[in-house]
């Protein structure tokens, strides 16, 4: 292995910032290692092993090598970038939605940039910018939007070149591959479940949203069917965040009609529902029956635990990993259809 200070001390290095041919002379290994390593994909630093990352690693610190990430992307072209469009942050789903596509990206050497988007012209900004070099593709929930606003959105899927992956309830592969969930169907279990243990006056607790909610107008045409016998008491955009939430229990005890059953659209708000609806003296579920969304860990540690509905596992590896090798591949691999199922996940609370 050669001497580290004739590699350092030598002047004309010091003309010029050193090379990853430098790094791979000092390490003594192959500049293929060397960009392998600074790719930081899993597969490949567990091929190399830890004492040759560790060679490599000190060469690199040894000389003041910097990665020029920006070279690299030039000649492979492509940013190593994926852009993932979540309604909001903040709420169990869609942040473990964002924490999972970022470990995958990390191990395939790629970043995940977080953006929250609601509307129409907010995603088509976006893709725009993407289109523009932000990054190589999107993983979007598009849960609200139409098939035909999802076709306004990317078209056939050809025109840049880019690969999409759209989290939606029925959406079928154009151009762009999906991942189908059925919240909906979840939903209508929940309710079906209140009607069946005789709850009449329901409250909804939706997440803010500047676009159309289809979950929220499933429940009004639920509790308007003439057969449901069901009334609709309150529907709140609050669910967001845990103190409006509190708020809005807050407001319904103090109101003439209290709701016998409430639906929350994220689980950590609705163990916050049931707290402050004890610390108003209210039995839960024998007064009043609380429903969560997501399936959150933390639900299973309310008291009592708060029955939610939600994946039984959240797992998009697959899904996320199929995008990136359809990035790698320039497309030539077809889009595809995988499913993440929800159901209703009865505990005690309703």
């Amino acid at each position: 292995m050669p001497d580290r200070d004739d590699l350092i001390d030598r002047p004309s290095e010091t003309l010029r910032a050193p090379t990853m041919a430098d790094v791979a002379r000092l390490a003594d290994v192959s500049t293929a290692t060397v960009s392998n390593y600074l790719s930081g994909r899993a597969e490949l630093l567990r091929r190399m092993g830890p004492e040759v990352q560790e060679r490599v690693r000190e060469a690199a610190r040894a000389l003041g090598y910097v990665n020029n990430k920006t070279a690299r992307h030039l000649r492979i072209q492509r940013t190593e970038r994926i852009c993932v469009l979540l309604p909001q942050l903040g709420i169990p789903y869609a942040d473990q939605i964002a924490n999972q596509i970022d470990a995958i990206a990390r191990a395939r050497g790629y970043s995940a940039i977080i953006v929250t988007a609601h509307s129409l012209e907010e995603w088509q900004r976006v893709l725009a910018e993407v289109e523009g070099g932000l990054a190589d593709g999107i993983i979007g929930d598009a849960d609200g939007f139409s098939e035909d606003e999802l076709g306004e959105l990317f078209g056939d899927g050809t025109r840049t070149g880019k690969a999409h992956l759209v989290l939606h309830a029925n959406a079928a592969p154009r151009g762009f591959s999906v991942v189908n969930y059925d919240r909906l169907s979840a939903l209508g279990l929940a309710l079906d479940r209140l009607r069946a243990h005789g709850r009449r006056r329901l409250a909804y607790f939706e997440n803010v949203s500047q676009r159309r909610n289809p979950r929220a107008a499933l429940v009004r045409d639920y509790v308007a069917r003439p057969d449901s016998g069901m009334e609709l008491v309150a529907m709140l955009q609050c669910a967001s965040s845990r103190a409006t939430a509190a708020e809005a229990v807050r407001q319904l005890m103090a109101g003439e009609i209290r709701p016998d059953a409430i639906v929350v659209e994220s689980d950590f708000s609705a163990v916050t529902v049931i707290e402050e609806l004890q610390r108003a003296g209210v039995n839960v579920p024998a007064d009043i029956a609380v429903i969560g969304c997501g399936n959150a860990e933390e639900g299973l540690f309310a008291n009592p635990r708060l029955t939610t509905i939600g994946p039984t596992a959240i797992s998009l590896a697959e899904p996320t990993t199929h995008l990136i090798d359809r990035i790698e591949q320039k497309g030539e691999l077809g889009v595809r259809s995988f499913v993440l199922p929800w159901t209703l996940i009865a505990r005690d609370s309703g």
